[in-house]
């Protein structure tokens, strides 16, 4: 079917005859005769007469006036579709049905879509007015099979945005809205597609997005641009500081400017235990009326902190043998200053121990990951089993010592023979001396060298324990075979 921009594609020559007459008054036909005519008019005045019983005084003055407007709106569209305007045709023709639901209108609609690119809107138009029985000479029918073969190789693509609800239109900004975000829509595959993205709050965004033939489903996902919103920080002492992502405030009263959603402040100050608080910020939290976030921070004199992230909720806390609670734990836990023993046993019989040693002044973020598998090569481990590898070839080496002085003293029991010496037998046993002496020097020095390592590991893991470092950054922990790991230390 060969498509004319100068009008409009439909199923009969008399398209706009019929949607005229659809839309206008009955008429008389000169060919009816008397009294054909007069059961017309009982028939028409019974029926007119029950329709008019049946409308309110308002739905009977709204119908001529509805009729006509559709009529307007049809003939707005028709204009438009020949001038080439199609989104404008799409709104008239659109209006037109909303007004006076007549069937034929739905084809309009579909061909304008098509025109416009919006091929899978197209195909819904056309499979809606083929439903409604008037698809007579089947040509909607075959723009279906058209459409339907044209993106049966189209991917389908989901489009996300954060946050959500952002109106969309692709290919002009003048094209329908094609639903709001997350929307999944059927889209022709290019190396750049315009997109337009209109947020509930803000202005028309435009991205260009890639959309790839080789993959059947795809995803996007757009950040847009947030609204402003404004928190107020108050509170002691007056050299509070505020943090939130990149941006800093110093001292109090302080105006930070973030963005609409949630937020984490950090707030700290020198001497001062440091704190975060998470606020939730709405377009009403303006410049001139911020959200206030108000905290009085306490001195670090004595006191540090432990941030401590547990991988599975509901595991016990105990610190110096006394519980402390249970996972997750929110806040960070103050600790005086020194050295504590902290114990986590989780919900399934997992354990982990580790001593820090703390300073006052500072925030120590200690993660337990009880999901990980714990491997087999542990330190601890290598330390205990060399140490065990060592003394059990120093006991091997011992015994083929012994043997090795039996098998000297049947040699010389054999050299004060007379039938046993200078024969084969002195040979023999020659042999036996010389091969467990061998072997009593072999194991011996394996277990001295081996034990003597893991002697020399265990050494160090206690006095690395015992003796921490003198550094600012007192509480060095590294990974631990229970799954603990200490990843940094905080001054404050």
């Amino acid at each position: 079917m060969t498509f004319n921009a100068n009008r409009l594609s439909v199923p009969c020559d008399a398209r706009e005859s019929l949607m005229i007459r659809a839309l206008s008054p009955l008429q008389k036909s000169p060919y009816q005769s008397p009294a054909r005519r007069l059961i017309m008019k009982i028939f028409l005045l019974l029926t007119v007469t029950s329709s008019v019983l049946s409308l309110s005084p308002l739905q009977l003055q709204a119908a001529p006036n509805t009729k006509e407007r559709a009529k307007a709106s049809f003939k707005k569209g028709k204009i438009a579709f020949e001038a080439s305007r199609y989104p404008e045709a799409l709104l008239a023709f659109e209006e037109a049905y909303q007004l006076f639901p007549l069937p034929l209108m739905l084809y309009n609609i579909a061909n304008v879509y098509e025109r416009l690119n919006l091929l899978p809107q197209a195909l819904r138009q056309y499979q809606a007015f083929i439903k409604t029985g008037k698809d007579g000479n089947g040509e909607a029918a075959k723009r279906v099979k058209v459409i339907e073969e044209r993106i049966e190789s189209w991917p389908e693509v989901t489009i996300t945005t954060q946050p959500a609800g952002a109106s969309i239109k692709i290919l002009s900004e003048s094209y329908p809205s094609l639903g709001e975000t997350p929307v999944t829509l059927r889209l022709e595959p290019q190396n750049e597609m315009l997109i337009y993205l209109k947020p509930t709050e803000g202005k028309l965004i435009k991205r260009f997005v890639q959309i790839s033939s080789t993959s059947h489903r795809q995803t996007i996902k757009i950040d847009l641009p947030k609204k402003e919103a404004y928190v107020r920080i108050l509170g002691s002492p007056p050299n509070l500081q505020a943090k939130s992502g990149s941006l800093k405030t110093n001292g109090v009263p302080a105006l930070m400017k973030l963005s609409v959603g949630d937020h984490e402040v950090e707030l700290s100050a020198p001497g001062y235990l440091p704190i975060k608080r998470s606020v939730s910020l709405r377009s009403v939290h303006t410049q001139s009326a911020p959200l206030a976030l108000e905290a009085k921070l306490k001195t670090s004199e004595g006191v540090a902190l432990v941030a401590l992230n547990v991988s599975r909720p509901g595991s016990l806390l105990f610190i110096d043998g006394l519980p402390q609670g249970q996972s997750p734990f929110d806040e960070p836990l103050e600790l005086a200053e020194g050295e504590h023993l902290i114990e986590v046993k989780g919900p399934n019989g997992e354990n982990f121990k580790e001593r820090l040693s703390l300073k006052a002044g500072e925030m120590a973020q200690l993660s337990v990951n009880f999901e990980r598998r714990e491997s087999i090569f542990t330190r601890d481990r290598i330390t205990v089993g060399m140490m065990s590898l060592g003394a059990a070839s120093l006991l091997t080496g011992l015994v083929l010592g012994g043997i090795a002085l039996s098998a000297g003293n049947d040699l010389d029991d054999c050299r004060a023979h007379e039938l046993c010496a200078r024969g084969q037998g002195e040979l023999d046993r020659a042999q036996a001396v010389r091969a467990f002496s061998l072997s009593s020097d072999i194991f011996t020095a394996l277990g001295l060298i081996i034990g003597g390592t893991g002697g020399a590991m265990y050494w160090l893991d206690q006095r690395s324990i015992s003796s921490p470092s003198p550094s600012k950054s007192s509480v060095q922990v590294e990974a631990s075979s229970k799954g603990g790991r200490l990843s940094n230390v905080v001054r404050f």
